[in-house]
């Protein structure tokens, strides 16, 4: 094997062997190469290299030596194996030259394809314009199509125009005239700005501010009337003040109708709800109602009043069949101070001797608990008091308004406003209670600003 590959091992050999550019000696080593090329073995005796340095350094000599061939041509016949090989076939400064040379034919070559696919960029669109004006040709032969219309909708949208500029024209002419009495308004209140006026305006701008505000007329013209002494405004401060009363009422609610609100009043206004006429009692009345029978035990009408979670002040009286068995219908209804008056007094049924004893009880008594009734509270009621029964046949209203359940809304709120009604008992078809409707259950509806969510919370 040696044998045939001799010349190649020889011609390695010459070149990485006994190449006179390359030392190849170690860092410590002193050897023949070193002192025979100068690769200074004497200097480098102390420093010694690692393997990784002398790769570098035998990389850059054969890079310094593969250099200097490149510069220096190759003579004819001089050198002899790969080096001369190499030498001849590569002349790298005749390829600088040619690629020198062949550089810009390159760029102006790219230089005409850039323009030639600009010219076909265009070519292409225009190519698709034309294709859609030939589309648009071939469409517009169908009967349908909008280029049938075209002259009736241009003649149409030149009358448009006309109008337009005719009502331009008629808007300019209108804001001349009115710069030109504004002009003259400016003028005439100049010259009307004296004294006199002046003071009128005084006058009438407190009235002004007040209507505006509590909304009040003709009570507040008398009581300015009367505070200035003055009855010859009396006119211009009724027509200002009615001015801003409808004024105000236009834009937001009035001063007390605000503090109503926020005070929780159940103020009802005179007509009912817009919104309200698809609703009935059931949907407003307050359930369950806490009812007492004709003949109750003390303790029990105690209870109740007690309870702060009751929130009406009128309880119905029911009484119950003999059976026991039917629901007990309504027989009358009993306001929360007639119970305290008569707790006060002590007006209780004893069960002595078989038979009950009344201590009786008169209007005055009720008259002078007016208007100030005293609360539970402050009324005592000993253990066996409580025991006692109480007969509210006397004292009840024997005979109270009630609806049916299905009475419409705005029905119930006219029985409220028309008859000044404070509870009203709703009852089904065989008078039994089923709810109670009270000036704060029709005051939860108001119109416009709360709807059925708001009144079903406020009834849970």
């Amino acid at each position: 094997m040696m044998r045939r590959g001799r010349e190649t091992l020889l011609t390695l050999l010459e070149a990485f062997v006994y190449d006179p550019l390359v030392d190849w000696t170690a860092g410590g080593e002193v050897g023949f190469a070193g002192a025979v090329y100068g690769g200074g073995g004497g200097q480098q005796a102390d420093s010694k290299q690692s393997k990784r340095e002398m790769e570098r350094d035998i990389t850059r000599s054969l890079f310094s030596s593969r250099v200097a061939e490149i510069k220096r041509p190759a003579a004819p016949g001089g050198g002899r194996g790969v080096t001369a090989v190499c030498c001849a076939q590569v002349n790298w400064f005749k390829n600088r030259d040619e690629m020198l040379g062949v550089l810009p034919q390159v760029e102006e070559a790219v230089e005409e394809y850039l323009v030639l696919q600009e010219l076909l960029s265009q070519g292409e669109k225009l190519q698709a314009t034309l294709q859609e004006q030939l589309s648009f040709l071939e469409g517009a032969e169908l009967p349908g199509h909008a280029v049938l219309s075209l002259e009736q909708r241009y003649s149409e949208h030149t009358q448009l125009q006309a109008r337009q500029r005719a009502a331009q024209e008629a808007l300019r002419s209108k804001m001349a005239d009115l710069d030109q009495w504004s002009s003259q308004y400016q003028a005439a209140f100049c010259k009307l700005e004296e004294a006199q006026l002046a003071g009128l305006l005084q006058d009438i701008s407190g009235p002004i501010d007040l209507g505006g505000i509590v909304r009040m007329t003709l009570s507040l013209t008398v009581i300015i009337m009367e505070a200035t002494g003055n009855v010859t405004y009396g006119l211009p401060i009724m027509l200002v003040l009615m001015t801003a009363k409808i004024v105000g009422d236009y834009f937001v609610e009035g001063l007390y109708d605000v503090h109503i609100k926020l005070q929780s009043v159940p103020f009802l206004h005179w007509d009912a709800p817009a919104t309200s006429h698809w609703l009935t009692a059931r949907e407003v009345m307050s359930a369950p109602v806490t009812s007492l029978n004709r003949i109750e035990k003390v303790g029990t009408i105690v209870d109740v009043l007690s309870n702060t979670s009751t929130n009406h002040n009128g309880f119905p009286v029911v009484i119950q069949d003999a059976d026991g068995d039917e629901p007990s219908k309504l027989c009358g209804l009993i306001l929360r101070s007639q119970l305290i008056v008569l707790l006060k007094h002590k007006v209780f049924v004893e069960l002595a001797r078989s038979r009950l004893t009344l201590r009786k009880l008169q209007l005055k008594d009720f008259r002078d608990a007016y208007p100030r009734f005293p609360p539970i509270q402050s009324i005592h009621v000993s253990q066996d008091e409580r025991e006692c029964m109480m007969d509210l046949t006397e004292f009840m209203n024997a005979t109270p308004y009630t609806v049916p359940q299905d009475t419409s809304l705005p029905r119930v709120f006219k029985l409220f406003r028309a008859l000044g009604l404070r509870h009203l008992v709703v009852v089904d078809d065989a008078n039994r209670v089923v709810g109670l409707v009270t000036r704060k259950d029709l005051a939860r509806y108001h119109l416009g600003k709360h709807g059925l969510e708001e009144l079903q919370l406020a009834q849970t």
